[in-house]
């Protein structure tokens, strides 16, 4: 999995610090855009963490699935495309 943005602590401590911005993206390097992603971040959910429904989604295997796909892999069927 890949975590979020290393940088989200450095940004929030230099906001909470008083610093500006443009003046935080400048010092990390990183776009305004993502400073200002941050803060609002900070501020609607009272945390750094990434929220829910990132990434891949997981999917469930079970073996009456894996017969139905073998049955219409041996049928034939779907090899219309």
């Amino acid at each position: 999995m890949v975590p979020g943005n290393p940088k989200r602590g450095d940004i929030i401590v230099l906001h909470q610090l008083g610093r500006r911005p443009k003046e935080i993206s400048k010092l990390l390097d990183v776009p305004r855009r993502t400073v200002y992603a941050n803060i609002k971040r900070l501020k609607e959910t009272g945390s750094l963490s990434d929220r829910p429904g990132r990434g891949r989604k997981v999917i469930v295997v079970t073996c009456s699935i894996i017969k139905k796909i073998r049955t219409c892999v041996s049928a034939g069927i779907g090899n219309d495309l």
